[in-house]
Parts: structure tokens; sequence; C-alpha cells
């Protein structure tokens, strides 16, 4: 009989703790599902739109893997033809992941090929670089598609890049006595201040331009110079602050917050000069 009693405890206590586990199972897989979530923000650079996805970790893993296999890709293509089909098909597997936001197929593929630039300036752009600039540098490329995917990577925006051009024209044209220049440097600083939050809070840009100091990853680009690629250790070689993409416009990818200057960028730009580190 006491047997009877104890193995019934036994069977109640059993029943008790099964119930009370499977009322904390759900809450212990949420917390964990909410762990793997990876942040990913999307910017669409000239059209004004900005958005952050949500991923697992796997997902997150298999952009990654898609950011590879578009290099891989690109490092067999020939013609800008055949470079606008990558772009266009890896727009297609963004999609997929819903990195594109409420944006449309169609309208991401014609930003990230240079669809919504008007065709009369995009020739006379073509012009005055064909005529006016030498196009056999092999550090450099103009008017150009580009697919990048670099660390140390940095994107300022026409009005940050105006305020520095402001104090280079200060220093090389006016001459004034030192207490004076003091106060405009004082003034200059506390205006960049006011333009990096600008910035920062309304990033939103129609052109971008990149820097990059000893930054980690690859680069290509079709354009007049032809296919110019990049890989390793890479500088920009456009000028002050490591500046190596001028006038970029597409779509931009920080997919990794541990590395806050990680991005992936795929679109046009018109001017690319790059430099690889020993």
């Amino acid at each position: 009989m006491e047997n009877g009693i104890v193995t019934n405890k036994i069977l109640v206590f059993g029943v008790i703790a099964l119930f009370i586990g499977l009322s904390l199972a759900p809450s212990i897989n949420a917390s964990v599902v909410e762990d793997e979530l990876v942040d990913i923000e999307v910017e669409f650079c000239g059209l004004n739109k900005k958005h952050t996805v949500q991923l697992t970790q796997n997902e997150a893993d298999e952009v990654e893997l898609l950011f590879d296999d578009i290099e891989q890709q690109l490092s067999e293509v020939e013609t800008r033809e055949e470079a606008e089909k990558v772009f266009n098909e890896a727009v297609v597997e963004l999609d997929k992941y819903g990195l594109l936001g409420g944006l449309s197929v169609r309208q991401a593929q014609r930003l990230v090929t240079g669809g919504n630039r008007n065709p009369g300036v995009m020739k006379l752009q073509n012009r005055i670089y064909t005529q006016y600039h030498e196009t056999s540098d092999e550090d450099e490329n103009v008017l150009c598609l580009i697919a990048g995917l670099t660390s140390e990577t940095f994107f300022y925006g026409a009005l940050f890049i105006f305020w520095w051009g402001v104090l280079i024209f200060i220093n090389t044209y006016i001459d004034v006595n030192e207490n004076l220049r003091q106060f405009i440097g004082i003034l200059w600083i506390a205006g960049l201040v006011l333009v990096g939050a600008y910035t920062f809070f309304f990033p939103f840009i129609l052109l971008s331009d990149i820097s990059l100091s000893e930054g980690k990853g690859f680069i290509f680009t079709m354009g007049l110079n032809g296919i110019k690629t990049w890989g390793g250790m890479l500088e920009g070689n456009l000028g002050a602050g490591n500046m190596g993409v001028s006038g970029f416009t597409g779509l931009k990818i920080l997919f990794d917050f541990e590395d806050m200057n990680k991005y992936f960028y795929l679109g046009t730009a018109l001017k690319v000069g790059i430099d690889v580190m020993d």
C-alpha cells in the first residue's frame, strides 16, 4: 500500500514537472531565437531610403556567402552587359532576404546599374572624361559599375566633403593674422560638428564619397578603363582622407555590427582610385 502511495506521488510530481517544463520551453526558445537575430542596415544612396532588417544568424551567414558568390561571378565577366546581369541577379537574391525594404526589384536594379541617371548627362560625362582625363591608369577607373566588400570603409555625403573643401580653401587662399585664423578655425570646427550631426541624423544623400584606409576586401569596377579589380589591403588614392570612390550611387549594406565599418556596396561611381598595400 505504501509503495502504491509513493508511486502515485512520483507520477503526480512528474506530471507537474512536465507541465512546468512545457510552459518554460517557449520562452526559452524565444530567448534563443532573439539572441540569434542579426541587424542588417541597408541604405539606397540616391533614392533617400534607408531601413534595417533583422535576420537569423543562419540567414546572415547566407547573405555573406552571397557576397562571396558575387565576387566570384564578377571575376569571370568580360563585358558591361555581363556585369550588369550579375548586378541584377544579386538584387533578386537580396530581395529574398527582405533587404530591399519597400523598393521593388526593378527599382533597385535601375539604381545599381545606373538606369536612374539621365542619359544625356551620362553622355556628356563620358565625353568630358574621355577628352580630358587619362584612361590608362591601372589604379583608377571612371564612370563605372562598382561592387565592393571592404572593412575600414567610410561613406561621406557631399555636404561633408564640401566643408572640408572650405578648410582647404581657407588655408590656401586666405591670408590673415594668427588670432583671426584661430577664430576662423573654431568656427570651422563648430560647423564640422553641425555637418556631422546632420549627416548622422539625415544620412540621405544623392552622391556619396567612399574612404578606405587599410581596408581589407575586394573591389570590382567596369568603366571607361575597362575592368579594374583590387583585392587585399586597400587604400583610396583620390585625395585627402584616403578617398577611394567619388560620386557613388547604389546599394550599401552594413551587415556586421561587430565591425562597424564593414560594408558591401553595389552601384555606380564617377571615379574610383585604389592602391593595394603590401
